[in-house]
């Protein structure tokens, strides 16, 4: 079972990106729900592990530097087939 702030984390996830969004980035989605982003990033990690939600890689430009980001989405596929175990 998953604690309350997984729960909220599993549950933001699942309104933002039912909102047109496809994927979040793990700050974007701390500042919407309004919890602390290390937080947030390890109850996606945890998520992530269970084949609940599935990350992936982009680069971006960030002024003259180009950074990494990790953006973070549900695979219902997944999900599905994870909740059938």
């Amino acid at each position: 079972f998953y604690d309350m702030e997984s729960i909220v984390v599993l549950d933001g996830l699942l309104h933002i990106t039912g909102d047109g969004r496809s994927s979040i980035r793990d700050e974007d989605l701390a500042s919407e729900l309004k919890l602390q982003h290390r937080m947030v990033r390890g109850i996606l990690s945890r998520l992530e592990r269970d084949h609940l939600v599935r990350s992936y890689e982009r680069k971006e430009q960030r002024g003259y530097k180009e950074v990494q980001q990790q953006y973070w989405r549900i695979d219902y596929k997944q999900l599905l087939d994870t909740s059938r175990l």
